[in-house]
């Protein structure tokens, strides 16, 4: 019994300081940057915002989300063989950029790009209706 207790605890020690699963860095850091969000006072959060910063970025109350998200996916190692896909975020709340693509299961969401690595993924939101 006690070996099965250590040798569980080694692996686990073995699996949180690998390079390859890391990821759990990067959900803690979201963890707490979004309790961080959530804990905040969200009217006087969003009477400081001015509205020309509202109006050109349409995602300005969730862009501290996704930039911890970019800050951790950036620190991992960059490799020479990557994959360029885009992705949809399941999104059905108020969003100018919100989009719908028939034929998903959840056809409501933010679509972005992603760079996809060993170790992670790059990822960048965009308007489509910008680009075309």
């Amino acid at each position: 019994m006690t070996t099965s207790n250590s040798s569980s605890r080694d692996i686990s020690l073995q699996l949180s300081s690998s390079p390859v699963l890391k990821v759990a860095d990067i959900t803690d850091a979201l963890e707490d940057s979004y309790l961080d969000i959530l804990s905040d006072d969200d009217d006087a959060k969003q009477s400081e915002e001015s509205p020309l910063k509202k109006r050109t970025n349409k995602i300005w109350n969730v862009a501290p989300l996704f930039d911890v998200v970019l800050r951790g996916c950036r620190a991992q190692p960059r490799m020479d063989h990557i994959s360029i896909d885009e992705m949809s975020i399941p999104f059905s709340g108020q969003c100018g950029i919100r989009q719908y693509c028939p034929g998903k299961p959840n056809p409501v969401g933010i679509r972005y790009l992603c760079n996809s690595l060993r170790y992670g993924d790059l990822s960048r939101v965009y308007d489509i209706k910008k680009i075309m």
